[in-house]
């Protein structure tokens, strides 16, 4: 699709579907750590829910496939799509600090019922451990995840990200810093309690946002 990208360089393209209601978000990125988590984050804090994602990994490249859909509020979804792509643009020269922004939002707890269920498999590939997540769906989920992979150093080579019903089913393939397969009990012991316990307390927006983020951050 592109000859040649810099370091550090993303590729973001917008189709939209009327007959599913849902907008594709495809994204190419060029040596950009964590790049599926910022997406991820960049996309909720503009108010789309993530139903579907695709990603996977070509030498420096990495391929993404985000199916949305925007939540209520009076900001356009193009306005809002435009936000999201200036956001993680931001974020990757520094501009804006994603963490920060995620947790001055408004956020209160919700209690489910069905239990979340989070398994590291080493059997299921022959390159990558397997990280499965099953639970009730929620607003900020897939960033609550994947975030907690790149806070412990763990890439995502691929990822299968489904919901159906309001639960979803995914499944993260991944490795160390190092690009070998978690073989640390300990490790895969830390990290499973991390993403468990993000996932206790899940949250939902407590009212619909007035606005879509600019890239200092402030409300536009």
């Amino acid at each position: 699709m592109m000859d040649s990208m810099n370091p550090g360089e993303i590729f973001w393209t917008v189709v939209p579907s009327a007959a599913s209601g849902m907008t594709t978000v495809r994204l190419i990125a060029c040596e950009c750590p964590g790049i599926f988590s910022k997406a991820v984050g960049v996309l909720t804090l503009n108010r789309f829910n993530i139903l579907n994602a695709k990603s996977y990994r070509e030498k420096n490249r990495s391929y993404h496939i985000f199916e949305i859909q925007a939540l209520p509020g009076p900001i356009s979804e193009t306005q809002r799509l435009e936000a999201a792509h200036q956001n993680l643009a931001a974020v990757l020269d520094g501009r804006l600090d994603l963490s920060a922004q995620m947790s001055r939002h408004r956020f209160e707890s919700i209690n489910s019922h069905i239990a979340a269920e989070v398994s590291i498999n080493n059997d299921r590939s022959t390159l990558f451990s397997v990280v499965e997540v099953r639970c009730q769906d929620f607003p900020g989920l897939l960033y609550a995840v994947t975030n907690e992979f790149f806070k412990h150093g763990i890439h995502i080579w691929k990822a299968e990200i489904s919901t159906e019903k309001g639960l979803v089913s995914d499944a993260f393939y991944v490795r160390d810093s190092m690009g070998l397969k978690l073989t640390s009990v300990h490790k895969m012991s830390v990290l499973k309690t991390a993403i468990e316990t993000v996932l206790s307390a899940p949250i939902v927006r407590t009212g619909a946002d007035t606005a879509a983020l600019s890239i200092n951050g402030r409300r536009k």
